[in-house]
């Protein structure tokens, strides 16, 4: 009865061809394996609990697709072609990045210095911490037009106004 009820209810409806027959509901609590329920037994909760793994799911895929896509492209522009070894490719000089090996007889040589980075909340100060650094020293970058607290702090400043320059800082 309520299957055929249901299936008179999304009939008419441009999700139907996609409701599945059985939805799987995550282990919980006391409950230590997943249960299969068909659909028209489902209530608010296993409707909620199963959409919830599938967003899990969902999120897993699309950060697979979304390396893949960048070993792709990482490769394409090292100059990769059809069937070349992915691993051959990215090991080539050029492209967007280089991964070089450092020696420890140069990375001895470099001059070293301290780097860090603020991160939290709005208000609780993290601009103005830069009083405490010498100016000279110090760089600041604005992430969002943020130097309101700073106006007369002497060092210098990179302003990041748009999200493509500051998501290649990230990785960097």
């Amino acid at each position: 009865m309520f299957k055929s009820s249901l299936q008179k209810l999304i009939k008419d409806s441009y999700y139907a061809k996609y409701v599945p027959a059985f939805i799987q509901i995550p282990a919980l609590g006391a409950i230590e394996e997943d249960t299969n329920k068909p659909i028209h037994e489902a209530n608010l909760y296993d409707l909620a609990f199963a959409a919830q793994a599938l967003d899990k799911e969902q999120s897993a895929i699309y950060k697979r697709l979304s390396a893949i896509r960048e070993l792709y492209t990482e490769a394409r522009a090292k100059g990769a072609l059809g069937a070349e070894n992915i691993v051959n490719a990215l090991l080539r000089k050029g492209g967007t990045q280089n991964l070089p090996i450092i020696s420890a007889d140069e990375r001895l040589k470099e001059t070293k210095g301290i780097k860090g980075c603020i991160f939290g909340k709005s208000g609780i100060g993290k601009t103005s911490l830069l009083w405490t650094l010498p100016a000279e020293k110090a760089l600041f970058f604005d992430l969002e037009a943020g130097d309101l607290a700073i106006e007369d702090w002497q060092g210098d400043t990179i302003r990041l106004q748009t999200t493509g320059p500051r998501r290649m800082m990230c990785f960097q």
